[in-house]
């Protein structure tokens, strides 16, 4: 309650000037604040602790009083875009732009909305604006480099990509996405390379062990697929794609039993998945339990037909 108070009293003071006061208001009817920089200061603290909806509502004040610059609409449209208001964060930032022609956040940020708007040719449109204003922006590359691969365009991903691992040699993801798209061109061997020099600058990062365990079981290294899918688990104890191709794995060296406890902590994890009980039907088969398969492929026939209706 006191917090409250306090923080009513602040906005109070600060928002004094209107009516009778004699100070000047401007065409909004909001007083002029005194100590805008007090105010957006108390914005971004909205922002830290998580209270957007208020943030917002702070930043607005500033707005409506013809006291905001550049940074004032791009706090609020972060917050906008925090609460998922994709056309009002796409205002605030447009409006960024116009004040501040030279605003890499702000072109960077338009990408990100369009793109998850869904429209993948416009957000690359915006990267490539913020990569102008700023050679250097990592972040600018990697979400073009993803935007070009939707549309299958993967050679601009691929360069675009590269570029951000020069500029950050040291983040595994990167390489891990490289790998990807080198990998949907064939470039097997390219693949390979870059999900294992993601493992040896970020070993703690999942995805390269995965990437890396799917490719040697196409190829038949049943062996190697087993030791990177079994370090995914390490690292992640529930990462459902890795239990699932690990027990396929064990499966297909008809090491049955581990494969069904892959299989039970994939159903564990997620009950309604059809084809773990599917997988653990064959297992069972192959370990000669014809009835009880029989039981585990009806349960699985019945989680089908109702994903169905």
């Amino acid at each position: 309650m006191m917090r409250l108070f306090a923080r009513a009293l602040f906005l109070i003071l600060l928002t004094s000037g209107c009516g009778d006061s004699g100070k000047s208001s401007n065409s909004t009817g909001i007083g002029r604040i005194e100590d805008p920089d007090a105010l957006f200061a108390e914005g971004r603290a909205y922002v830290l602790e998580g209270s957007l909806q208020e943030a917002i509502k702070t930043f607005t004040n500033l707005i409506q009083a013809q006291q905001a610059g550049p940074e004032v609409y791009q706090e609020r449209a972060l917050a906008y875009l925090g609460l998922g208001n994709l056309p009002r964060a796409r205002e605030d930032f447009a409006q960024v732009t116009l004040l501040d022609p030279k605003a890499a956040k702000a072109r960077y940020y338009l990408g990100v909305i369009f793109e998850r708007e869904g429209n993948a040719e416009v957000a690359i449109g915006e990267y490539g604006k913020a990569i102008q204003l700023k050679k250097d922006y990592v972040e600018a590359y990697v979400n073009r480099s993803a935007a070009n691969y939707k549309l299958k365009r993967l050679n601009e991903a691929i360069q675009d990509i590269s570029i951000a691992i020069k500029l950050n040699p040291y983040k595994g993801s990167l390489f891990v996405n490289r790998g990807v798209y080198f990998n949907e061109l064939g470039k097997t061997d390219l693949a390979i390379q870059d999900w294992s020099q993601s493992i040896k600058v970020d070993p703690q990062f999942p995805g390269a062990y995965f990437s890396r365990g799917v490719e040697h079981g196409k190829s038949g290294n049943f062996k190697g697929a087993l030791q990177d899918f079994t370090k995914v688990l390490e690292l992640d104890p529930n990462h459902l794609p890795a239990l699932q191709y690990r027990a396929k794995t064990f499966a297909q060296l008809e090491q049955h039993e581990k494969a069904i406890q892959d299989i039970d902590r994939v159903i564990q994890l997620k009950p309604n998945f059809a084809p773990a009980y599917q997988a653990r039907a064959f297992s069972l088969r192959k370990l000669g339990k014809p009835e009880e398969a029989h039981q585990w492929f009806q349960k699985f026939r019945e989680i089908q037909a109702k994903a169905r209706r």
